[in-house]
């Protein structure tokens, strides 16, 4: 059994998700890299501190989240955009989001429009919508009529 204790394992308001586990020794943390997805955009530090060993990581949403909703959850796929292309952020999490739920999206949801763009565009049958609650450099991809009442548990 690892001596290893995880002391942060949270998704913020900003869609990051957030990790730090502290462990006697660096093979106790070896378990725990599998959380982080292997992609550029994870920020990874394995460090030494006070005789004790850290991993702690951090890294932009591409996966589901469910939003709470008042009268329940509305599952969808958060998916960080970064400096890219909207467009292509579109498609990629469409394809997610069909994986996940065996269903096309419909919508994404986005604070700021690109400059170009224009609100209710259409890219890979996906429309795109300006919202004040997704956070920055983020996309929502959704599908209408998809909430879970009382959290998906009846």
């Amino acid at each position: 059994m690892s001596g290893a204790i995880v002391l942060e394992n949270v998704i913020d308001r900003d869609w990051w998700h957030k990790v730090d586990v502290l462990a006697n020794t660096e093979k106790e943390l070896e378990p725990f890299r599998a959380w982080v997805p292997q992609v550029d955009i994870a920020n990874v530090n394995v460090c030494k501190e006070a005789g004790a060993w850290h991993l702690r990581a951090y890294w932009p949403l591409r996966e589901r989240i469910d939003l709470p909703e008042p009268l329940g959850v509305w599952p969808m796929i958060a998916w960080w955009v970064g400096e890219g292309k909207v467009s292509t952020a579109m498609i990629e999490a469409g394809k997610a989001f069909a994986t996940e739920f065996g269903l096309d999206p419909m919508y994404a949801f986005i604070r700021q429009l690109p400059a170009k763009a224009q609100e209710f565009v259409e890219v890979n049958g996906i429309t795109l919508i300006r919202a004040d609650w997704v956070p920055d450099h983020f996309i929502a991809v959704v599908r209408g009529g998809m909430l879970q009442l009382n959290g998906g548990k009846q």
